[in-house]
């Protein structure tokens, strides 16, 4: 026969939870930023730059200038 009952979880200790919680507020802004840079560096190179600018200082400058100035 099988047992109907269902299995007990496992509970977290405090640290574990934190760690939980950290890691799941922390995802959304990470994979955020990295689809923000595949997205820039697609861009470039679908305009005929060098996907590689995304990463240069000089870049994100002229962004700035461009929305703020």
């Amino acid at each position: 026969m099988s047992d109907n009952q269902p299995k007990k979880k496992r509970k977290l200790t405090s640290g574990q939870k934190a760690l939980l919680t950290t890691m799941k507020i922390l995802s959304v802004p990470i994979f955020a930023f990295i689809m923000f840079m595949i997205g820039m560096a697609t861009g470039y190179r679908y305009g005929g730059g060098a996907a590689g600018e995304v990463f240069e200082g000089s870049t994100w400058r002229n962004i700035f200038l461009i929305i703020f100035g």
